[in-house]
């Protein structure tokens, strides 16, 4: 047994495996790094996003307000329209009754 030992530290694959050992682990230590700057950055992007959407729901509460404004608007609109209708109608019909009276 101990006779094998020795031969596999002496053969050479042992010194591939040691020769690659030091690289795998720089490898490994690069992609660790990568992968905890991805991390941060997809963290950086949830809280960007979270704060995107809070905005995007005041920007909601406000259109909504301001199409209840709008809605208000047209409704005096149509009002105050009726109401100018009719006083040209009154007015139309008080001409037509004083130039009527004058006639006679």
């Amino acid at each position: 047994m101990m006779l094998r030992i020795r031969e596999w530290f002496d053969s050479p694959l042992c010194f591939v495996a040691s020769q690659l050992a030091p690289l795998i682990r720089e490898e490994i230590t690069k992609i660790s790094n990568k992968l905890k700057a991805n991390e941060s950055k997809v963290e950086e992007y949830e809280l960007e996003l979270s704060k995107l959407k809070e905005d995007v729901e005041l920007f909601q509460g406000e259109a909504e307000s301001c199409m209840e404004e709008i809605m208000k608007l047209r409704r005096e609109r149509a009002a105050f329209k009726s109401e100018d209708e009719e006083q040209k109608l009154r007015r139309a019909c008080t001409g037509g009754l004083f130039w009527l009276f004058f006639l006679l």
